[in-house]
């Protein structure tokens, strides 16, 4: 959401920063590590047009402009080279320490429905259902309710 936001700051005056999540020790820098799977069977009968998708989207120029476009880090580190936002240099580099786990860093399991509440939220601010502004107190008192009633 970064570029979107950034656009926003610029066009309309949205007041937009981010904070970093700092990691779970000193040496960690931080981050959350994701993973994303393309899965096709050999054996299908459209496995050579499927091999073809997922070369093109892995491919290092879709990588990077999906990266540049939408402000997300990938691991293709040819791409992520030659990205020059000062955000996604931080996630770049936050990533060869980032978390296997996602913030914040519960000693129980947390509840199952903590990141739906995050989705949600960001949803509603992004097709404009609430202001970023309300959206955030919203999402607080979600978040704390979610909390205490795990």
């Amino acid at each position: 959401m970064d570029p979107t936001f950034k656009a926003a700051k610029t066009t309309s005056g949205l007041d937009y920063d981010y904070v970093l999540i700092p990691g779970a020790t000193a040496d960690n820098k931080g981050g959350v590590r994701g993973t994303e799977f393309i899965g096709f069977s050999p054996n299908s009968k459209n496995f050579d047009l499927a091999w073809q998708f997922a070369t093109y989207i892995c491919d290092e120029q879709q990588l990077l402009r999906w990266s540049q476009t939408l402000g997300r880090y990938n691991s293709n580190n040819t791409a992520m080279a030659k990205v020059s936002d000062p955000l996604l240099a931080i996630t770049i580099e936050a990533a060869k320490s980032s978390l296997f786990e996602r913030p914040p860093h519960f000693v129980e399991a947390y509840p199952g429905n903590y990141y739906q509440v995050l989705q949600d939220n960001l949803a509603q601010i992004t097709t404009g259902q609430l202001t970023p502004e309300a959206g955030a107190a919203d999402l607080i008192t979600q978040l704390n309710a979610t909390i205490v009633n795990q």
